[in-house]
């Protein structure tokens, strides 16, 4: 061990690299806290004595064959194992010594890897840091660190980015004096978004700076010209909590009081002294700098600094941010002549038609945070491709990572979203209803803009609920199967069915019990033209996901109830509410089993939410089309288009022609309607290619799955039976026409607008979904045998084909044809 003051720049092997780099940046007179170092001869003995060979080679083996399965286990252990071992001698006493006089002092545990905070990779979040631990516990917490070199997590990052911590473990901790911070952050010397020298970003939060390097909390954000270091753009979020030391050691949530949710974090002396500490680490290292740094009674402490990792050539360069959407129609620059969205990895989400209108509310809020959930919910790329859905795969990692950190945090964090997109959701639809009490065919082209830019807004806050369900949904049936296995064990199969089996009623089983009612009036010979009016403006939207085609109209629910008049339709809806009791009743029967109050009780809570919730969340945005399409309907007139041509233009696209008084473009809504290319980039905002364009320009997305398998198909069963029948593979809305009752439908992901088609098939396949997605609600609401994410299920299958849905074993067999 050696003091941190003593570590030389150099040293990385034996102190690790941010050992090294703050011990430089020691002797240059900057204000480190000051420390010791653990160093990585220290663990090399000590993982000697404990000897993890054999559990390292298996690893090593399951990294190699992608066996995520059999790593679990042995990360596991290997963790146990230096958690329990005993240290050596010279090892035991050496903290000890260190730490001599420290009396009441709390002190940082780092890590620091001979591979972190290099140039080609960060390692950052990959290892532990552990925060306002006592003397007393410090050994422990340095067994703790050297743990997490071993984490699935950090094995996981090493191995796909070639440096496998399997082959020659090497870390070194760092215990510091802890910084009790006022403020905390981030910066950068040069944008990392847009690579912009020209620039440097510094993101600021209250209180310690785990709550921004973690995700758990928008951070103020403030850009800086250089050389001068005015500040040119201040991002200001309102934070509502900090980070704080913990009575007993660690740290927990601390709320803000109004005073400081209000204001900026930080002052403009120190915005501009972290600013000239940027430049001056740049100067001195020769290269751009990713710094941690914290204020503590007006002092600027520096608790990291590293280069900025994987800087290259964007795609497209910051200068041609100014060729995004512009106001006007006739003033809007075309999109870059050269972007290459060839280089990207593109992660795969779903295939859904949608017009361009919707796509720019439906997604406007992603790459910007509309609204603060206390975490970061931001993808830096997303876009339609033709009529896939797809994002940047690492910012889609990196997301997932934010959202397994939240859960970790704190469980009751996603009943609380839930409540709050409830909320936002009720204030939206006062707004919607007084734009749907006003006469738009009267209304001249600047309150026409103003209306269509007030409901646009109000779409913005729901994007933030958008694509993070998706991921809790991948995280939460990750921790509720273990927990069921190891409660339940042989019974945790069915213990999830009823876990995921929605209490909350959805969208589909209100509509159906309404009109249902409505028959029973029909069968009674009691009018029913206002309870149809009345439904219809309710359910409508049923039909227009996506704002494609027309909504439904009273005389189709006519037609439905009338169908539903000669079935009994008291005893059916009768049918249908025991159901919905008899779900709550076994889940609630799960909960006591599972211990009112643990933690396995608030998973199973929050799973059944979650299904609910993942339908909700984008629904809000059919419904919303109800109270708006006179308005709409009005700007489209004034433009000189269709309301069907009009929903070809983006949002801002349509205001932009109300204002500048201009006709729309009916050659690039006659390009759009061949298919288009939408991308919503954090740097360059809404891009779009119509036509040609966008056909040549789609880059090739990975959707998974092998065509070349065989008659077998295997996925998640998400209501049990055993069906026979024809396949009709639906790859857009317009083939739902071709099903036929008694079909099988397959499909790549269904959504509430094959909500229509769903009650005359006899089964539900699809290639994507979990048991939590919208198929699986859907199907156990209609009582319909379904397999989920079969991965590749479109390929393998073709309509006409005749097969056998075993959803029970989660199985889908091609059968041979009859003679």
């Amino acid at each position: 061990m050696c003091d941190l003051a003593d570590v030389d720049g150099d040293a990385v092997a034996l102190a690790g690299g941010k050992a090294a780099s703050l011990g430089a940046l020691i002797r240059q007179g900057f204000r480190i806290p000051g420390g010791f170092v653990v160093t990585t001869t220290a663990f090399r003995r000590f993982v000697e004595r404990v000897d993890l060979s054999d559990d390292l080679s298996r690893a090593r083996a399951a990294l190699d064959s992608g066996n995520v399965a059999a790593l679990r286990p042995v990360c596991e252990r290997l963790r146990a194992r230096i958690a329990g071992a005993p240290l050596p001698a010279e090892l035991a006493t050496a903290p000890a010594t260190m730490l001599e006089g420290a009396g009441n002092a709390w002190f940082a545990v780092r890590s620091s890897a001979a591979m972190e905070d290099g140039r080609d990779d960060s390692w950052a979040g990959q290892l532990e840091t552990l925060l306002w631990i006592p003397a007393s516990g410090v050994e422990q917490a340095i067994r703790h660190v050297w743990a997490s070199l071993f984490s699935e997590r950090a094995l996981g990052y090493g191995f796909a980015r070639d440096r496998r911590t399997t082959d020659a473990p090497a870390i070194a901790v760092i215990v510091q004096q802890m910084v009790e911070a006022d403020h905390a952050g981030v910066g950068f010397s040069i944008h990392p978004t847009n690579q912009d020298a020209g620039s440097l970003l510094i993101e600021a939060v209250h209180g310690l700076g785990e709550a921004a390097v973690d995700g758990a909390v928008t951070p103020d954000g403030y850009e800086l010209a250089r050389p001068s270091l005015e500040l040119v753009r201040r991002s200001p979020h309102r934070q509502v909590r900090s980070r704080q030391r913990a009575p007993g050691g660690g740290t927990c949530w601390v709320p803000l009081p109004d005073t400081a949710r209000a204001a900026p974090v930080l002052l403009a002396s120190q915005i501009r002294a972290i600013g000239r500490t940027l430049v001056d680490l740049e100067q001195r290292s020769g290269h751009p700098v990713d710094i941690e740094w914290a204020i503590a009674n007006d002092q600027l402490y520096l608790l990291q600094c590293r280069p900025v990792t994987a800087l290259e050539a964007p795609a497209a360069t910051a200068g041609r941010a100014a060729a995004g959407i512009a106001g006007s129609v006739a003033g809007i620059a075309p999109p870059p002549s050269d972007l290459d969205l060839t280089t990207i990895h593109w992660h795969f989400i779903h295939r859904r038609r949608r017009t361009p209108f919707f796509a720019g509310l439906y997604f406007g809020g992603i790459v910007r945070l509309a609204i603060d959930l206390g975490l970061d919910y931001r993808l830096d790329r997303l876009g339609i491709f033709l009529d896939a859905v797809a994002c940047d795969q690492a910012a889609w990692d990196a997301l997932a990572y934010r959202m397994a950190l939240r859960f970790d945090d704190d469980l009751g964090w996603f009943g609380r979203m839930i409540e709050r997109c409830h909320h936002e959701h009720a204030v939206a639809e006062a707004g919607w209803r007084r734009l749907a009490a006003i006469d738009w065919g009267s209304a001249d082209r600047a309150t026409l803009a103003d209306g269509i830019a007030a409901y646009v807004e109000s779409c913005a806050v729901f994007s933030a609920f958008i694509c993070w369900p998706v991921l809790a949904e991948i995280e939460l049936e990750r921790r509720l199967h273990a927990r069921l296995e190891a409660t339940f064990g042989d019974g945790a199969a069915a213990a999830f069915e009823v876990a995921t089996d929605p209490v909350r009623p959805g969208s589909v089983l209100e509509e159906r019990l309404e009109l249902l009612a409505i028959a029973s009036e029909l069968a009674a010979g009691h009018p029913i033209d206002a309870a149809l009016a009345r439904h219809t403006e309710r359910h409508g939207w049923m039909k227009n996901v996506g704002y494609v085609g027309e909504l439904h109209t009273a005389e189709h629910y006519l037609r439905e109830a009338t169908a539903m008049a000669a079935l009994a339709p008291e005893a059916l809806a009768r049918g249908l509410r025991k159901e919905q009791a008899d779900k709550a009743h076994r889940l609630a029967d799960l909960i006591e089993r599972a211990g009112a109050g643990s933690e396995l009780a608030t998973l199973i809570t929050i799973a059944n939410d979650l299904v609910y919730f993942r339908s909700y969340r984008a629904e809000i945005f059919y419904r919303s089309f109800v109270h708006v399409q006179r308005l709409l309907a009005a700007g489209a007139a004034a433009v000189g288009v269709s309301p069907q041509d009009m929903l070809y233009l983006l949002p801002d696209e349509l205001i932009g022609a109300l204002r500048a008084g201009e006709l729309a473009p009916l050659d690039r809504i006659a390009d759009r309607r061949r298919g288009y290319l939408y991308l919503n980039d954090a740097v360059l905002g809404p891009l779009i290619y119509g036509g040609d364009q966008a056909i040549r320009r789609c880059p090739s997305i990975d959707e998974g799955g092998d065509p070349s398998a065989g008659d077998e198909l295997r996925g998640q069963a998400a209501f049990a039976g055993r069906i026979r029948g024809r396949v009709a593979v639906v790859r857009s809305l317009s083939e739902l026409e071709l099903v036929q009752p008694g079909d099988v439908l397959v499909t790549h992901a269904t959504n509430i607008d094959y909500v229509s088609t769903l009650h005359r098939v006899a089964a539900i396949v699809t290639e994507e979904g979990g048991i939590l997605c919208h198929a699986a609600v859907v199907s156990r609401e209609l009582r319909i045998p379904a397999v989920m994410g079969t991965g590749n299920a479109t390929k393998i299958l073709h309509t006409g084909d005749l097969v056998e849905v075993d959803a029970v074993a989660g199985v889908v067999r091609r059968l041979a044809q009859p003679p």
